[in-house]
């Protein structure tokens, strides 16, 4: 059990770090658009999302 926990976090974290890369890249490819794309609702639903998919796939092993 303590490997899943484990597990979860630490694809949360390299989730995290990807979107942080994607959202930097964003604001130099983008320049004066990046502000009207990078809504709340929409990082809302991305870190939402990226935690729900953090716990989803470890919990599919112990299922499996």
């Amino acid at each position: 059990m303590f490997t899943v926990v484990i597990s979860v976090f630490c694809t949360a974290s390299l989730y995290s770090i990807a979107a942080l890369s994607l959202d930097s890249f964003g604001a130099i490819h983008l320049h004066l658009r990046h502000q009207e794309l990078v809504t709340h609702k929409r990082v809302f639903a991305a870190v939402i999302s990226m935690w729900l998919i953090s716990v989803f796939f470890p919990l599919m092993l112990i299922w499996a």
